[in-house]
């Protein structure tokens, strides 16, 4: 959950200076090689063994999976707007708040003005 806390601010940043193909990067790197190479084949055995491992930390990785990949789409809403609005009608409007995922805020990020973050805008 923090790396997703920490690209959001870099994205953020990179897309204030216009930097719209290294915010991309940020966000591939994120997702490719945090994500899907490391925690997903982390977090399996959580998933799949609460037997072993309680259901508190079952709900816990679940927790953390859902917060990931939701704020990772929003990373990509700027990039694919129709396939992360399909994603996010799919499956995650159902628990939020907003019609659309292009409505939606990026995880607070500090150090950039400790402000919420939209579309890459302060």
């Amino acid at each position: 959950m923090e790396r997703v806390n920490e690209t959001s601010a870099v994205a953020a940043n990179l897309l204030s200076e216009y930097e719209i193909g290294s915010a991309r990067h940020a966000v591939d790197e994120l997702f490719w090689k945090d994500f899907c190479d490391n925690y997903i084949e982390l977090v399996k055995e959580r998933l799949y063994r609460p037997d072993i491992h309680g259901n508190e930390e079952r709900r816990s990785a679940q927790y953390a999976l859902y917060y990931a990949m939701l704020n990772i789409l929003k990373l990509y809403a700027i990039y694919v707007p129709h396939i992360t609005e399909c994603i996010y009608q799919e499956y995650f409007r159902q628990y939020e708040k907003s019609v659309s995922i292009h409505l939606t805020l990026w995880v607070k990020a500090p150090g950039i003005d400790n402000a919420l973050i939209a579309f890459g805008k302060k």
